[in-house]
């Protein structure tokens, strides 16, 4: 508004100045008869796709191509599908074991005497998944007690040549006095055992008996573990399966982008990297887009698909790859697998070394390349202003303003502008209604679209009502299939042409 007052003193002044005073008594003017139009150019711009995109804020997601082609997209990351640690463990156990020893001279009462008790026993290590020939312990405790019924325990040596140090040496505990259970961490020692899954124990327990009358002495052994996991294993494994499931939603567009593209040649991928040291198997029963209302797309057909997901430890291999014709909601695309995958699926006895931190890591990935046929697309948008300090004045009679929009984009935009009033919620006027502002070009060449709407003066009134502007785009491409291109843009011209006619009060004193 600053601007046209500006210029209005402008032509004011010019048409004063090229006046010689001397032919004129200017003390005699009061006023100024005013009639004519001028032009404001507004903006004169050009739009790269890549511009266009930005205003959605989808750049991020977007793949530029040599050549300008450009595609969506979107990486699922499941990590830790499977892990080695969910299956190189053990059950916990319980040993229970009484050993009795008969008592030769149960009649004769001596003095209390000291000896030395052995007692020797073997207890089975048992898991669902692995067999272990040797291997390093991560974590687990064994406890150890001892009962009798005539002695008390002075001292008592464990030992296990099938448990060894870090050094090699046997698992050998020393303990004084027992009243209690002993408790033994296992972490960091090493398991060799001469018979897979058995750990054998001797006890070496030096007792002082007290009371010789009874006809047997009695040892109760009692020997508990609590989660035994290994970190590193030589042996055999059986098979795993685990169920593995991905439901997400994801938008091309997010804000006020509404309706669905058929989408030509989109593809929809499954990578595995594989860290064991043996194939898996990778068996998809569920894999499809959902839209609203639980419409869906089965994207594998037909069901279930099978693959190998090979030994990769260091990069992710591509196992299942589709290339499809689909339909896509731009704001809200459910996409929903569900699998299992099988750690050893053919039940293979080989010898393998496995580690609790190998795992089996997948992606799912989605490319929605911009190849289409616009099935039905509309956008809205909202300008919010205030005019209710400005003011305009009573001179300017009519304001117009021409749009003029040159495009190599293959896509037909219709528009209405509607004036509203939100406080009243209530539309005050149409400045545009079901207008083409951008023509499609499908040969490549620019296509020229002049778009031109005017606000005389008895409609300002409306303008001063209202404090937001709708606009409502609908999109299409003639029924055609399209494609985006890097390449295409559009450019924008949009002047405004504003008349006036009245009266300009001088004060000349």
């Amino acid at each position: 508004m600053k601007a046209k007052r500006l210029l209005l003193l402008f032509v004011i002044a010019m048409a004063l100045c090229s006046c010689k005073k001397d032919h004129y008594d200017t003390s005699q003017i009061h006023g100024a008869q005013l009639e004519g139009e001028f032009l404001l150019p507004i903006i004169n711009a050009s739009y790269t796709i890549e511009d266009l995109l930005k205003r959605f804020q989808v750049d991020s997601v977007i793949v530029f191509e040599e050549g300008g082609g450009m595609y969506f997209e979107y990486d699922y990351t499941q990590a830790d599908v499977l892990k080695g640690s969910d299956f190189m463990k053990f059950k916990n156990f319980v040993f229970e074991e009484k050993y009795s020893i008969e008592n030769p001279y149960p009649f004769v009462i001596p003095q209390p005497i000291d000896t030395t008790v052995r007692l020797d026993y073997s207890v089975n290590l048992e898991s669902e998944y692995v067999t272990v020939q040797s291997g390093k312990i991560r974590s687990g405790v064994l406890s150890f007690s001892v009962g009798s019924n005539v002695a008390n325990i002075r001292s008592m040596i464990i030992r296990s040549d099938d448990l060894k140090q870090a050094d090699g040496s046997p698992l050998e505990i020393i303990t004084g006095p027992v009243s209690d259970s002993v408790v033994i961490d296992l972490a960091g020692l090493y398991f060799e055992a001469e018979e897979t899954h058995v750990l054998n124990f001797s006890h070496e327990l030096r007792v002082s008996i007290e009371n010789t009358t009874v006809s047997e002495f009695i040892f109760d052994v009692h020997l508990a573990s609590t989660e035994i996991c290994v970190q590193e294993m030589s042996g055999w494994a059986n098979i795993v399966r685990v169920r593995n499931r991905l439901d997400t939603v994801f938008a091309v567009f997010e804000d006020n982008v509404f309706g669905s593209l058929e989408v030509k040649g989109a593809e929809v991928s499954m990578s595995g990297r594989n860290g064991f040291g043996m194939d898996a198997g990778l068996q998809v029963d569920t894999a499809m887009f959902v839209y609203d209302f639980w419409e869906t797309y089965d994207i594998f057909d037909p069901l279930p698909v099978e693959a190998v997901l090979p030994v990769s430890p260091a990069a992710y291999a591509e196992v299942l790859h589709r290339k499809l014709n689909a339909k896509v909601n731009l704001n809200s695309i459910g996409l929903c697998f569900a699998s299992d995958v099988i750690f050893n699926p053919q039940g293979l006895q080989d010898l393998i070394q496995l580690s609790d931190s190998s795992t089996i890591d997948m992606i799912v990935n989605v490319d929605v390349p911009l190849k289409f046929c616009v099935d039905d697309v509309w956008y809205m948008d909202t300008l919010d202003f205030e005019l209710s300090e400005v003011e305009i004045p009573e001179i300017i009679k009519e304001v117009t303003l021409e749009m003029t929009f040159h495009s190599t984009l293959p896509l037909n935009l219709n528009g209405k502008f509607y004036l509203y009033d939100s406080e009243h919620d209530v539309v005050t006027d149409t400045l545009i209604g079901d207008s083409n502002l951008i023509s499609a070009s499908f040969d490549g060449k620019p296509t020229t679209t002049n778009v031109s709407f005017t606000i005389t003066e008895d409609r300002v009134e409306n303008l001063f009502h209202s404090d937001r502007i709708f606009m409502m785009y609908e999109v299409d491409t003639d029924a055609r299939d399209v494609a985006l291109n890097a390449n295409q843009k559009l450019e924008a011209i949009v002047k405004a042409k504003v008349k006036y006619d009245g009266v300009i009060e001088t004060n000349n004193e």
